[in-house]
């Protein structure tokens, strides 16, 4: 029931956007264009996207983004100056570099004088002969497994006579050797007197112009097994090499302190290792 004057005007269906007549399909074609080549329709598409919120439902602003360009002009640049590390002289490396080579020396030479002491292959004794006639002599030598003899000598004063009786003996390829006697005086001169026998190590000799009832017999033996190689002698020469070495690989490896140190031991070792060498074998 409607009501005069005053009822709300009668509801007009509205037709969604996708369901078009001809008509409003031929009036959407006659509409002048927005701005910037976009329909009215497209305009109005935009204002409203432009009409939405810009903040969430908290309140908080929308990221969104604005299209201006900020005009960035010249920064200015604060250097600040680089810290530059200070040089320092390693003193620990440096002493170690001069001490080590001096205590490596005294350790060395103490080492060879406890357990590799050189001892000589020759060795010597006097034995007492004496003579029937004053004048001949026999002697027999001690038979040894590992020593031969080498040779054996005697002197004595008969006068104004200095007389001197050698024998020399081939220590390698025992064999026959002669006797010789040197008298030094009026007179005198070189003869031979005797022989060595290799074969049962023994010796006869008789004196040319002069006497004596006995003779010291100074005999000197080879000891066959020595080698003449010693393998601390080896350890010895290389040092030098291993020291040359060290100062080079500490200075292609940048420890110049290690390096002087190592120069400097030079000068350190000539004083200090005769005196600490010396100290360490009399405590020892």
């Amino acid at each position: 029931m409607n009501e005069e004057g005053g009822g709300n005007p009668p509801s007009v269906p509205v037709k969604p956007f996708f369901v078009n007549g001809p008509e409003e399909v031929e009036a959407a074609k006659n509409r002048p264009m927005g701005p910037q080549g976009t329909s009215s329709i497209e305009a109005v598409g935009v204002e409203t996207a432009l009409a939405t919120p810009t903040a969430n439902a908290w309140g908080g602003a929308l990221p969104h983004m604005t299209g201006a360009v900020f005009d960035q002009r010249g920064q200015h640049v604060l250097a600040l100056p680089v810290g530059q590390r200070q040089k320092t002289v390693r003193w620990f490396e440096f002493i170690i570099g001069m001490v080590l080579p001096a205590v490596v020396m005294v350790a060395l030479v103490v080492i060879e004088q406890e357990f590799f002491a050189y001892q000589s292959p020759y060795s010597s004794e006097v034995i007492t002969v004496q003579s029937d006639d004053g004048r001949t002599f026999d002697l027999q030598f001690p038979e040894t497994s590992d020593a031969a003899v080498s040779s054996f000598s005697t002197s004595l004063v008969d006068g104004n006579h200095d007389i001197v009786l050698r024998c020399i003996i081939n220590e390698t390829v025992p064999q026959d050797a002669d006797i010789t006697q040197r008298t030094r005086g009026p007179g005198g001169g070189d003869a031979v007197v005797g022989t060595y026998f290799a074969s049962n190590n023994s010796a006869f000799f008789q004196l040319d112009g002069a006497t004596a009832e006995t003779l010291d017999i100074d005999i000197t033996s080879f000891d066959s097994d020595y080698d003449g190689t010693d393998a601390f002698d080896g350890v010895c020469c290389a040092m030098p090499f291993v020291y040359f070495g060290s100062v080079l690989v500490a200075f292609v490896r940048g420890r110049r302190a290690l390096g002087a140190g190592l120069i400097a031991a030079i000068p350190f070792g000539l004083v200090t290792v005769p005196f600490a060498t010396l100290f360490a074998l009399v405590l020892i």
